[in-house]
């Protein structure tokens, strides 16, 4: 069961590293605008929330597979595939980024809501939204052989 854990974190953050390199922009780019229509934030506070937000989220999980993972616990990669590019489906594996993203987000709100008084449900479900919506347009943009 670890192992099983330990391959699918390293092979979502490689995925995420290699192909879904453009997530966290996309992500952070419907947050602002999700973040300023629907839960009617200003521009600046949109703006420096879904950037701190996914900031923060991209470093908690690189830290956490090559910090802890890797490096800690000597973890090795067991690739059941030749590459990144092998993935079994790509679309599930741009699904798994996104709500990888989404949960550490929501403990980002989470904790962002004990200093500052937010609407962290709204927020997280922003987040979810923006999550997947990215997950599907950069499946979307996928080249052929990958697909």
């Amino acid at each position: 069961m670890v192992t099983r854990m330990g391959n699918f974190l390293i092979d979502q953050w490689l995925w995420n590293i290699t192909w879904d390199w453009y997530h966290i922009p996309l992500s952070m780019l419907l947050m602002i605008v999700f973040f300023r229509f629907f839960l009617r934030m200003d521009i600046v506070a949109s703006v420096v929330i879904a950037l701190s937000a996914t900031v923060a989220a991209s470093i908690t999980f690189s830290l956490f597979v090559v910090g802890v993972l890797i490096t800690l616990f000597n973890y090795t990669y067991q690739a059941i595939l030749q590459s990144a590019a092998m993935v079994a489906d790509p679309l599930h594996a741009c699904i798994y980024v996104g709500i990888i993203y989404t949960i550490i987000q929501a403990i980002f709100f989470v904790i962002l809501n004990r200093y500052y008084k937010v609407h962290y449900i709204k927020m997280i479900v922003a987040c979810f939204v923006a999550n997947m919506l990215s997950a599907g347009i950069i499946y979307l943009l996928l080249p052929n052989p990958l697909m």
